[in-house]
C-alpha cells in the first residue's frame, strides 16, 4: 500500500477549505459527539495555555462508562498545568477504590500518583492484566520502561564513575532488559492497533531510544533508526492536526542526521501550535546547524520571550545573532546566558570569540579565564586566546 506523505495530507487538508487540521480523538467511538467536540476544543485550548478552559470542557465526560482514557488524560494535564495536581491525586485515588479491578481507573490513578521506586510500573502492569483488549495499559507501560532504563542508564553512569564496575553492569543489564520489553510490546501494539497514532508514536519511542543507545551494537541502532522513522512518519500521517507527532518525527530526523527533514517536521508542528517557544528554540537549533543563520536567530528571539529564563536558548540566540553579523546582540544574550548557567563554560567560550572581533581585548580574555576556570577545553579557544594577547 502506498504511503501518503504528511506534507501531502496537510496540503489537501488547506485545499479542501480546513487550513488547520483537527486533532484525532483516539476511541471516539465510547464518547457521544459532544465528547467528541469538546475534546478538540480542549486539546486547542491546551495548545493555546488555556489549561483551566481545557480542564472545564472535559470535566462533563471524564465519569461516562466506559472511561473514555483519552479524555482523562488530558483532564490531568491540564490539571497539572495550573497547579491542581493535589485534587487530581486524591480524586484518582477515591475512584480506583470505588472500583479496583478497573483497568483504566488503575492506570489513570497511577498515572498521577506520586513516584515511589517502581510502583507505577507495577500498576501499569496491573492495569494491563485487568484489560488484555486496551492499547493504553500498553502504550503507559512501554513509556514508564523507556523511563525506566533511561533512569538505569543514568545510574550506570554515575556508579561506573563512582568505582563500582559491578552494580554498573547490573544496572545497564535492567536498562536493556527493559528496553527489549519495550520494544516487544510497541511491536505488538502497532500489529494489533495499526491505525492508532498512539501506538506507532509509542513504537517510534522505543526505538528512538534504542538508536540512541551508544551501548548497542551498530547495526542493532541502525535498524531502530529505520523503526523510529517509519512509525514516527506513521504517527504524523494518522494524526495530522497534532503538533507533538511532528516533533517526535524531527527528533527521529535529527537522529537520522537529516536536519532538513527535522526542520520541515518542526515546521509543521509550530503550523500546530505557533508560539510554542520549545518549538521555535528547536527549530532555531537546526537551523543553526543546517548553517541558516538568519532564519536560526528569528526563530530563536521569538523562542527567548516565552523561555527568558533558558540558558540553552539565549546560549544559542548568542551564536546565531554572532553568525548573522551582529556582534552586540551577541554579546547581549551570551552574557544572559553565563548568568543563567554560571557552572556552564560554553557561553564563555562564545563570548570570548565575541568579544575578541568586538575589539574588546580585556573582555575576550577575562571570558577565556572563566571558561578554563570552569573546566572548559577546546571549543577552538586556542585561535581565540591568540587573537587576545
Amino acid at each position: 500500500m502506498r504511503v501518503v506523505s504528511a506534507s501531502l495530507i496537510l496540503s489537501l487538508a488547506a485545499l479542501s477549505g480546513c487550513a488547520t487540521p483537527v486533532v484525532v480523538v483516539p476511541d471516539a467511538a465510547l464518547l457521544d459527539p459532544d465528547g467528541v467536540a469538546d475534546y478538540r476544543e480542549a486539546f486547542a485550548a491546551l495548545l493555546d495555555d488555556r489549561a483551566a478552559d481545557a480542564a472545564d470542557l472535559i470535566e462533563p465526560h471524564l465519569e461516562r462508562e466506559p472511561w473514555h482514557v483519552p479524555s482523562h488524560v488530558m483532564w490531568q494535564d491540564a490539571q497539572r498545568a495550573f497547579g491542581g495536581e493535589d485534587a487530581t491525586r486524591a480524586r484518582y485515588a477515591a475512584w480506583v477504590l470505588e472500583r479496583p479491578t478497573d483497568a483504566a481507573r488503575v492506570l489513570l490513578s497511577a498515572r498521577v500518583a506520586p513516584r515511589r521506586g517502581d510502583e507505577r510500573e507495577a500498576l501499569y502492569r496491573e492495569a494491563r492484566a485487568l484489560d488484555r483488549d486496551s492499547a493504553w495499559p500498553r502504550i503507559a507501560l512501554t513509556h514508564e520502561l523507556l523511563r525506566g532504563a533511561a533512569e538505569d542508564r543514568r545510574r550506570e553512569t554515575a556508579l561506573g564513575d563512582s568505582g563500582y564496575p559491578d552494580e554498573a553492569d547490573a544496572a545497564a543489564i535492567r536498562a536493556l532488559a527493559r528496553e527489549d520489553e519495550a520494544a516487544r510490546l510497541s511491536a505488538r501494539l502497532v500489529e494489533r492497533w495499526p491505525d492508532l497514532a498512539d501506538a506507532h508514536a509509542s513504537a517510534a519511542a522505543v526505538h528512538l531510544a534504542i538508536a540512541e543507545d551508544a551501548r548497542r551494537r551498530e547495526r542493532d541502532r541502525v535498524a531502530s533508526r529505520e523503526l523510529a522513522l517509519r512509525h514516527a512518519a506513521r504517527a504524523s500521517e494518522l494524526d495530522v492536526g497534532h503538533p507533538g507527532r511532528f516533533v517526535l518525527l524531527a527528533r527521529v530526523q535529527r537522529e537520522l542526521a537529516n536536519d532538513v527533514a527535522a526542520a520541515a517536521a518542526l515546521e509543521q508542528a509550530l503550523e500546530l501550535d505557533q508560539d510554542d517557544p520549545r518549538l521555535l528554540a528547536s527549530l532555531g537549533r537546526v537551523h543553526l546547524d543546517l548553517g541558516d543563520a538568519l532564519s536560526a536567530r528569528d526563530a530563536l528571539a521569538r523562542a527567548v520571550q516565552g523561555l527568558p529564563d533558558d540558558a540553552i536558548v539565549r546560549l544559542n540566540l548568542g551564536v546565531a545573532r554572532h553568525r548573522s553579523g551582529d556582534l552586540d546582540g551577541a554579546a547581549e544574550a551570551l552574557a544572559r546566558a553565563a548568568e543563567l548557567a554560571p557552572d556552564d563554560p560554553r557561553p564563555y567560550a562564545a563570548l570570548a570569540l565575541v568579544e575578541s572581533e568586538r575589539g574588546r581585548q580585556r573582555e575576550a580574555v577575562a571570558a577565556i579565564e572563566r571558561f578554563l576556570e570552569l573546566g572548559g577545553r577546546g571549543l577552538g579557544l586556542e585561535d581565540v586566546s591568540r587573537s587576545v594577547r
